[in-house]
């Protein structure tokens, strides 16, 4: 049983922490989760009751309706995307070892069917396989379009993980040559890697 009194929040003392705690799984309202992000994740910013949480939040995020379960999945990635910190509390991270595995699980089973959302929900898991400063980057990464001076011709293949990664076949040059077959405009229908970059 964890001693409340003995751990600190953002504000000070986490006696109250646990009252909060207890008040999900059934459809907690907004100014509990709010609360809860300001105790536990303030800013960013994690203490020894933020890791004292991960047990309770990995149950709800198991067995809570489903809002809640969602909530307290993202509230214990950020928490554990906090590990590196000054926190002083490595001692209270391995008491918890096992609902980070369980939360990393859970969140590993619910990509598989690319959610709404999926680029948020690999952060979390990032944070809870360890990998915090990846987890903190990967919100720059887009699906986006970027112009760039020569046009590359690009092969999309799986890795055996089903992740999809781009190689380049060939480059148009800005003399507009290939840099497949080194043919220029007329070859176009003769470079089967100056097609896929131009059609």
């Amino acid at each position: 049983m964890t001693d409340w009194s003995r751990l600190c929040d953002a504000y000070g003392s986490a006696e109250r922490t646990p009252e909060l705690l207890d008040c999900l799984g059934a459809g907690a309202g907004e100014e509990v989760w709010r609360e809860l992000w300001g105790r536990l994740c303030h800013q960013g910013t994690v203490s020894s009751a933020s890791f004292a949480a991960i047990p309770r939040l990995a149950e709800v995020a198991r067995h809570g309706q489903s809002d809640d379960s969602s909530r307290a999945l993202v509230l214990a990635g950020a928490i554990m995307r906090g590990a590196l910190q000054n926190h002083g509390a490595d001692d209270v991270i391995l008491l918890c070892s096992a609902a980070v595995e369980d939360l990393r699980r859970l969140a590993d089973e619910r990509l598989v069917d690319r959610p709404d959302g999926y680029l948020g929900l690999f952060s979390v898991l990032l944070a809870l396989e360890g990998h915090a400063l990846w987890s903190e980057v990967i919100d720059d990464f887009t699906d986006d379009f970027y112009e760039l001076a020569a046009r590359t011709a690009l092969r999309v293949s799986p890795w055996p993980s089903g992740t999809m990664v781009t190689t380049p076949l060939a480059v148009i040059g800005t003399e507009g040559t290939c840099t497949a077959c080194r043919s220029g405009p007329s070859a176009r229908t003769n470079c089967a890697a100056w097609a896929d970059a131009c059609m």
